[in-house]
């Protein structure tokens, strides 16, 4: 393969930059091994170098852009290991793994090629449930079996939508009307805290079919306000919706984003409360999780998802400036620009949501 031993791997015009294959017998055989030895590395919490994370991402470029069908049985079945391995891999320490971002691609990625594998009968085999890429789900018999606690509805482990593999997984619903969604409360362990600066080992396309499960996963550290952080570090993650379209302007790489209140605001000479953690971020030069939320409202960004909320990358607030909204109240907008080095936005959002994924957002309402 040749490589730059020292830099990420960069986004070209296709979305990702890709090794250089030959023949996909050699290369599939020595990432068989060396993503194997990451594995170990992570289990035992050893260091794992910058180059065979490059390697790894590489991978999973190539993988994505290969005709399974086109490729040799052995070889097949090779990636498909590789990837199973990937989302499959744990360690004691839940950190001590493939990012959560890794995983998921790879699962998604695991389906594709496992789908080609012929079986014992040359027919197509059966696409396995990996992450957020599950099998489409069956339709659920009513009524609910689900067994409930305090009016709490706990969803089968094995459920496609809210099991252990669902995309709806960390989040339970209580009986009622209207339906309310929750925390499962046995999951707390298992819950990322948003707390972190940073990816916080999450990647950039990351998606999920409510903000609740964003902040589950730890991308977003409020299941609907759009501004999480700490007051000593700032703001560690926004939400973009369709909210303020009529103030706000998202330009993709650049946003310019107005704090709560701002919309109803009528004080011409003071602007509302809420900005403070944009301020500290403005001050210190933080990076900021950005995640783009599908709107109901019809003033959604163009740039965002069509369904759920997807994880964007990191941003840093750039500058900010007072304006007037219709009312003529005086509110803050805040200039967050894209750090470089990133997968593309144009590569994100014609990746996810996948079209399985969007089918599997539409089974959410018939619970479980």
């Amino acid at each position: 393969m040749n490589q730059n031993e020292n830099s990420e791997p960069q986004v070209t015009d296709t979305g990702f930059e890709l090794p250089e294959v030959a023949d996909p017998a050699p290369y599939t055989e020595t990432m068989r091994k060396r993503i194997g030895g990451i594995g170990v590395k992570l289990k035992r919490g050893d260091e794992v170098s910058p180059d065979a994370m490059r390697d790894l991402v590489l991978f999973l470029n190539w993988s994505e852009t290969q005709q399974p069908h086109q490729v040799a049985h052995a070889e097949q079945k090779r990636v498909a290991n590789i990837l199973q391995f990937i989302h499959d891999h744990s360690g004691a320490d839940p950190q001590a793994s493939f990012t959560t971002g890794m995983k998921n691609r790879a699962g998604r990625l695991y389906e594709e090629w496992n789908r080609h594998l012929p079986t014992a009968a040359g027919e197509a085999a059966e696409p396995a449930t990996y992450g957020n890429t599950a099998a489409a789900p069956p339709r659920r018999a009513r009524p609910s079996t689900a067994p409930r606690v305090g009016g709490l509805m706990f969803p089968p482990r094995d459920d496609p939508i809210f099991g252990d593999h669902g995309i709806m997984h960390g989040v339970i619903y209580k009986r009622g009307s209207p339906r309310t969604w929750c925390l499962d409360p046995r999951l707390q362990r298992e819950k990322r805290s948003a707390q972190v600066a940073g990816h916080n080992g999450l990647s950039a396309g990351d998606w999920w079919p409510m903000q609740i499960v964003a902040l589950f996963n730890g991308a977003h550290g409020m299941s609907q306000g759009g501004i999480s952080g700490h007051h000593e570090y700032g703001a560690y993650s926004v939400v973009v919706s369709g909210y303020y379209a009529d103030l706000d302007r998202d330009l993709g790489d650049t946003i310019f984003y107005s704090g709560p209140g701002s919309h109803n605001h009528r004080n011409p000479n003071t602007p509302p409360s809420g900005t403070a953690l944009l301020e500290t971020s403005l001050a210190d030069g933080g990076p900021i999780r950005v995640l783009r939320s599908a709107s109901s409202g019809g003033g959604e960004s163009p740039w965002a998802p069509p369904v759920g909320i997807r994880y964007d990358g990191l941003y840093q607030i750039a500058a900010v400036r007072t304006r007037h909204n219709r009312h003529g109240g005086i509110y803050k907008q805040f200039e967050l620009r894209r750090l470089p080095g990133q997968e593309s936005l144009e590569s994100l959002k014609s990746r996810s949501p996948t079209t399985l994924q969007k089918r599997q957002f539409k089974a959410i309402k018939l619970a479980y």
